[in-house]
């Protein structure tokens, strides 16, 4: 929840990002390690994509909205 305050992002958004990210690097790691600890690092690597992810948006819309004005 405090991520979600963080970034300033709709629910809709985080839950269809985390459900994406989870999956395609659990498949990942499902086929390089097999391991149940991988799952724990998708985790807070699905958490870093989102982040970097949500950060880059948010830059390009408040650019573009300053140069509108």
């Amino acid at each position: 929840m405090t991520f979600m305050a963080l970034f300033n992002i709709t629910g809709i958004q985080y839950f269809y990002f985390r459900i994406l990210f989870e999956t395609l690097l659990a498949n990942r790691c499902k086929l390089l390690f097999k391991t149940s600890g991988c799952f724990f690092l998708n985790f807070f690597n699905s958490e870093f994509y989102f982040a970097v992810l949500t950060f880059k948006k948010n830059d390009y819309a408040s650019k573009k909205t300053k140069s509108l004005s």
